[in-house]
């Protein structure tokens, strides 16, 4: 019962809120939101993210002609908090209450809050509708005029076998059509690449569209290194036919307000038919981009994939500028670097062919130097 009134009062709050933006220009407002995201598909990753959030092992996402589902089997359910105390500093809100804001998240810029968890990121999916539909019993909603929560009928068509939680996003817009909006969201599926590499938990991602139909796998094989290599794990990642060593360790991480965080950053190798490190024009959406769990749009120009959660602009295409906390991870990316070219020198992975590899310092993205720097003098040091 208490679930049920907490979920009518944030209806109400939030069609107050609505109330109050209309006289300050609501749609002008969401528009602005909505034309942050710069990549027709940015909603794909927001739900990805979600689903690895939610500890889920599978996803699917199909592509309808009036509409898309994407569903997954995560074991963390929404949640719901008392929206009179949602902004408290103390309170951390519920999926819901953050799902149905414009900004609201445990804590503004916290280092270690997920996707799933901020409002604003989950808001690129009005794009393409108006009215996103979240089914994950017992709760079962939509989301009207960007914020309103307004409970619907469970749809068990939407969720398969073992599937916890769908999201439905009807091409209901009045600026663009559904063929439109189709035919946008197809072309970008047709460049779509294996997300999963430094995602935790997802497996396999199922992408199904009118006429097509592609499964994205991971598979994960720990390394022992010999000698072992501190607090560095090691793995040999395949995804789909590509295979990648990954180096992961937890780092010390102190933000603005003093307060210290123990993060995982990770930097990975493509390998070639050789076993040894390659790169090349089918490879680059490995290494072109920094990750945040899945890639952003900020270029590195290395050779070498390096994910660490960095602090983003709003729209999650580029590392946020002067935050110290995103200049101490690259500072991490770059002593783990270090490490993980001896441990690939050790492994018999590098060979004088992976000169062929090293950044040119004059093309590097000025943040990402450090990395760069670390590579040839490894290379040069262990060669």
């Amino acid at each position: 019962m208490e679930q049920k009134n907490w979920f009518a009062a944030l209806t109400a709050k939030r069609q107050n809120t609505v109330e109050a933006l209309k006289l300050t220009g609501l749609k002008t407002f969401t528009n602005h939101i909505i034309s942050t995201y710069h990549e027709p598909a940015h909603f794909i990753y927001e739900l990805i993210q979600n689903a690895d959030d939610a500890k889920a092992t599978k996803a699917r996402l199909e592509l309808r002609k009036n509409g898309v589902l994407f569903s997954h089997n995560g074991s963390v359910s929404f949640s719901l908090t008392d929206p009179a105390l949602e902004r408290e500093p103390e309170v951390s809100p519920g999926h819901i209450n953050a799902i149905t804001a414009f900004a609201l998240s445990p804590k503004k810029d916290d280092i270690t809050n997920n996707i799933g968890r901020a409002g604003v990121g989950f808001k690129s999916v009005f794009q393409y509708t108006r009215t996103p539909h979240i089914y994950n019993p017992p709760y079962c909603f939509k989301i009207e005029q960007f914020v309103i929560p307004r409970e619907v009928k469970p749809e068990p068509e939407f969720l398969h076998h073992a599937e916890t939680t769908a999201f439905w996003l009807p091409f209901d817009r009045d600026d663009k059509s559904a063929e439109d909006c189709y035919e946008a969201i197809d072309e970008q599926l047709t460049r779509f690449k294996n997300p999963m590499l430094f995602l935790k938990s997802l497996r396999t991602i199922d992408v199904i569209t009118v006429t097509d139909y592609n499964r994205f796998t991971k598979e994960l094989e720990e390394i022992i290194t010999s000698p072992p290599v501190s607090y560095i794990k090691t793995a040999r990642v395949k995804l789909n036919n590509d295979t990648l060593i990954k180096f992961t360790q937890k780092v010390k991480i102190v933000d603005q307000t003093s307060k210290a965080y123990f993060l995982t950053i990770g930097v990975a190798f493509v390998l070639g038919i050789n076993n040894q490190i390659a790169i090349g024009p089918e490879h680059d959406h490995y290494y072109r981009y920094a990750w945040c769990s899945l890639p952003t749009r900020h270029e590195t120009r290395l050779n070498y994939a390096v994910n660490a959660p960095f602090i983003l602009s709003p729209n999650r295409e580029a590392l946020k500028n002067n935050r110290t906390e995103n200049t101490q991870l690259i500072n991490a990316l770059a002593l783990l670097m270090e490490m993980a070219l001896k441990s690939l020198k050790e492994m018999e992975y590098l060979d004088e062919s992976f000169n062929d590899s090293l950044p040119d310092l004059k093309y590097i993205t000025t943040g990402f130097m450090p990395i760069a720097k670390a590579a040839i003098k490894v290379f040069n040091m262990v060669m």
